[in-house]
């Protein structure tokens, strides 16, 4: 991360940045003469003026030396910034802040002696306690301490900046590098946020912000950096690492065009910066032009030879790309520029394991632990395997998977997981008509932060349940019990088909929706509509067109827009597949691998302009989602933050862009409000709603029913009204009433989760086990990983003896969490027994065996050799009667379907 500098001259000529930045820097302005501190936050955000310059006392007039020579710099005169600190290289005093930008030039035009000599200096200086007191001298050390790969003192500096100058932004910027570089990103994204809050103008902290969360998907989302680095822009026009950060954005959404677009912009602020030309390397790659990546590589490796983040660079993206093989290609001939890199090491090592080359893959992770013990990623990965994978895992190939678990639940996992995975893999290949490489790894973690580990490099938080990387794919193990895990398998393992077809060329939209579209198709139970989601998201205008929905997920900034982005994508597939059958998926497969853009796909595909294909699925969409367009909902004022809806119905003045601000501020506790409920005439919903809200929050329950109630008379009902209304009901006894509008609520919903909860904790008060049961079997259909869901469903099923639910459920907890199933998988097989499914009764059967090995009956291994005759398998099934007679000679079920198989064998 080069620390990038403007000079704009004074504010009389800034006047195209934001009033608040100027206003901001008016105030920086007036106190710069009295702290230097100012000064360089003034330089940062392009507003550096002659004022400052020379207020600068005669004691540090090294200051504006060091000011100047980074302006030359920024201009691309590096070897005239040189000339102008070069006075401060042999001098007696220390002048560390002088001698780090010294160094840093000399090192980015590729003099790596006389940069390390300036960087020893400062260190010595340093260790021997001749600096240290002043914040910009320990800023000095600490860069200095990175520019050596020297992490202890790195890290040791940036913790005492931080304890004795929290306030010193330098000292921020520069801990959040450390962090970066080294992968602590919690760590980095805290230090940037800090350094936000006391400059939230300064361009080089919004686009250090921006790098931080794109680089690093697990701390946030990935919107914020798209936004970041067009704040910074709007700042500083001629800041390029933010033209640099938007390339990166479209380079991750496929979008090799727009990369180009803002790679051009930025050469034209400032000509063959190593940043920009790093990414245009990583674009002949991905184009599949290795003669143009060569010529760009000689000319990087001439200007730049000290550069070794060319490669580092390049090989991520390459790896975000999952070109893995070709990452580690990269990493290698950047470890002839810096053969000590430890990340650069690790990045291989991590490459090779997702390219499925294990040993060699281990070789340069330890190499990486070996060099620098404390780079965390290498170390975690390291100790992973050595500590709990090799001794503790079991590997095994079966079919064409290369299997890796617990020794502990290798038993249950071979059991469930092949079926599930061989049945998704037959009729994968029959749907695209292709084969990838076998086999392909599929690795199950006891513990989530193990997976994690593997995954990110660090035990972080994490929604993540499964993770492909093409030929291998990583899960956390069914006894997580935190999801569908046999639908979460399928999902994954559709991924690794899409990477594989099109040589990682498949863009995310489309293999997630792919994916999500593949387990609907598998499992009516796996169908994920969320359609209420969709549509107030169609109704606020947030669905971009084919041509831009990969940036959904890139330009995503919560959750809900994140979550949305996949339900998007699933429907896209959805109307694809309705459209043009599983040969046209193929097809659009297929035009990805030949390199081929979304909208080229498209208009080959349908023959029509992405314009007209936007046109024909959002007609298909509106009318799937027709039952919603006459509802009032008002939750949909509660999916994103008001700030977020000011920026989606901005210009807008109409009746429903007021009501959802409105809503969204009264909701947030916010005062304006009031503005936009002025803009609402009295009998509007939103005014109504708010009303009723406030009644009900002032415990006026009976005048909050009477606004509901003249809601739903004046024609603005919907599920969000008939469930609040239904509350306010319960909270007066009125039972009969509440109920009635709970099942109006259900009709308007049949998929909301709070509405068949609230029926079935209804009926269960009630003691009406049938509806109690009805309602728990449709919420654990929809709720995916609530595995008490299920069992619940289960216990009822038994209770009114229901062998549809009890079996439906028995196998549906076994997919959720079969290491807690076992008191439900004998009565489940009981259950398949009675409706004549003796085959799919094997399965809980041999479960229970494994779980509990107590039989003092023969009644287990009875119903487990009928389940095996069922199947087929006979030698099994008379193998296991055979025994089971000479224990129990008088069961005579047993000996009568003895005699039966022997003689039908």
């Amino acid at each position: 991360m080069i620390f990038a500098i403007l000079l704009a001259g004074s504010f009389l000529t800034s006047g195209k940045i934001p009033d608040d930045a100027v206003q901001f820097a008016h105030r920086l302005e007036k106190s710069c003469h009295k702290d230097l501190h100012n000064s360089w936050q003034l330089l940062q955000m392009g507003l550096y003026s002659k004022k400052c310059a020379t207020s600068i006392p005669h004691s540090k007039s090294f200051f504006r030396d060091v000011f100047s020579a980074v302006i030359l710099h920024r201009k691309g005169k590096t070897d005239d910034a040189i000339k102008k600190l070069r006075k401060y290289e042999n001098s007696k005093k220390s002048f560390s802040f002088a001698r780090y930008w010294l160094g840093f030039f000399y090192w980015y035009t590729g003099k790596k002696n006389e940069a390390l000599s300036q960087f020893d200096r400062i260190l010595d200086d340093f260790n021997r306690k001749f600096i240290g007191k002043d914040p910009w001298e320990l800023y000095a050390a600490g860069m200095a301490a990175i520019q050596k790969k020297d992490w202890e003192t790195s890290e040791n500096i940036f913790e005492i900046l931080d304890k004795k100058f929290p306030s010193f932004y330098p000292g921020l910027l520069g801990g959040a590098q450390y962090d970066h570089i080294n992968e602590f990103h919690q760590r980095s994204a805290r230090l940037i946020k800090k350094a936000y809050s006391i400059n939230p103008f300064n361009p080089e902290v919004l686009v250090a912000y921006g790098n931080i969360l794109f680089d690093n998907p697990y701390l946030g989302v990935r919107g914020k950096a798209v936004e970041y680095a067009r704040q910074a822009l709007k700042i500083s026009p001629s800041r390029y690492e933010a033209e640099v950060l938007l390339a990166k954005v479209a380079l991750f959404d496929h979008d090799l065009k727009k990369t180009r677009f803002h790679l051009a912009l930025a050469e034209k602020i400032t000509k063959n910066t190593p940043e920009a030309l790093t990414l245009l390397g990583a674009v002949y790659l991905l184009e599949e032009n290795p003669k143009a990546f060569k010529k760009l590589e000689s000319e990087v490796v001439k200007k730049y030879p000290l550069y070794g983040a060319f490669y580092y660079v390049i090989g991520r993206t390459l790896n975000r790309h999952h070109r893995y093989k070709l990452a580690a290609g990269i990493f290698k001939s950047g470890l002839k520029i810096e053969p000590q890199s430890a990340p650069m090491l690790a990045w291989l090592g991590l490459c090779l394991l997702r390219s499925g080359d294990e040993k060699n893959g281990i070789y340069y992770i330890r190499e990486a632990a070996n060099i620098e013990e404390d780079y965390i990623m290498a170390s975690n990965i390291l100790t992973l395997y050595e500590s709990k994978i090799l001794p503790e895992y079991v590997s095994i190939i079966k079919g064409p998977f290369h299997y890796r678990a617990p020794k502990s639940e290798w038993p249950v996992i071979s059991l469930l997981v092949p079926p599930v995975l061989e049945r998704a893999w037959n009729n994968y290949v029959k749907h695209y008509g292709y084969t990838p490489p076998v086999p392909v790894r599929i690795e199950f973690f006891k513990k989530s932060d193990d997976f994690m580990v593997l995954v990110a490099g660090q035990p972080v938080e994490s929604g993540i349940l499964g993770v492909c990387f093409g030929q291998v794919i990583s899960f956390l193990s069914p006894s997580s019990g935190r999801a569908n895990w046999a639908m979460v398998i399928s999902h994954e393992l559709a991924h690794t088909f899409h990477v594989e077809m099109t040589r990682g060329k498949v863009p995310r939209w489309f293999t997630e929706g792919l994916a999500e579209l593949e387990t609907a198709w598998s499992s009516y139970k796996w169908k994920r509509e969320m359609s209420r989601t969709i549509y107030s998201a169609m109704k606020l205008g947030l669905l971009k067109g084919v041509r831009d929905v990969d940036t959904a997920f890139s330009h995503a900034r919560s959750q809900m827009e994140l979550v949305t982005a996949y339900v998007h994508a699933t429907w896209i597939l959805r109307y694809i597949l309705m459209t043009k059958k599983w040969k046209g998926i193929a097809f659009a497969l297929n035009e990805y691998k030949k390199g081929k853009t979304t909208v080229q796909m498209i208009e080959k595909l349908y023959g029509k302009k992405p314009e007209e294909f936007d046109n024909d699925f959002f007609r298909y969409l509106k009318n799937a989602l027709s039952g919603f367009e006459k509802q009032f909902d008002p939750e949909i004022a509660r999916k994103y933050s008001f700030t977020r809806f000011q920026e989606i119905l901005k210009g807008k003045n109409d009746e429903f862009s007021n009501g959802v601000l409105a809503m969204s501020s009264f909701l947030a506790g916010n005062p304006k409000q009031k503005k936009y409920l002025t803009a609402l005439p009295s009998s509007s919903p939103w005014k109504l709603m708010i009303k009723a809200v406030e009644l009900y929050r002032s415990r006026k329950f009976s005048d909050s029913e009477r606004t509901l109630k003249t809601m739903i008379k004046l024609g603005h009902d919907g599920v969000a009204i008939r469930l609040f209304l239904a509350t306010v009901l319960k909270i007066q006894g009125k039972k009969e009433q509440y109920m009635e509008n709970l099942q109006v609520a259900h009709e308007f919903d049949d998929e909301d989760l709070t509405v068949l909860r609230s029926l079935a904790t209804y009926y269960r008060s009630e003691g009406n086990v049938p509806l109690t049961l009805k309602y728990i079997a449709k919420y654990a259909r929809l709720s995916e990983g609530d595995a008490s869901a299920s069992l619940k469903a289960v216990e009822l099923a038994v209770k009114e003896k229901n062998t549809v639910y009890l079996a439906e459920f028995g196998l549906q907890l076994m997919e959720i969490a079969p290491f807690e199933s076992k008191s439900v998988l004998v009565p489940a097989a009981e259950a398949l027994f009675k409706l004549g499914m003796k085959k799919e009764a094997l399965k809980p059967l041999l479960l229970f065996q494994l779980l509990e090995k107590s039989d003092p009956y023969g009644k287990i291994r009875f119903m487990t050799a009928s389940s095996y005759a069922a199947s087929g398998k006979r030698k099994t099934a008379i193998s296991l009667l055979e025994k089971l007679v000479k224990v129990f000679p008088g069961k005579i079920e047993a000996v009568n379907l003895l005699k039966h198989l022997k003689r039908k064998h």
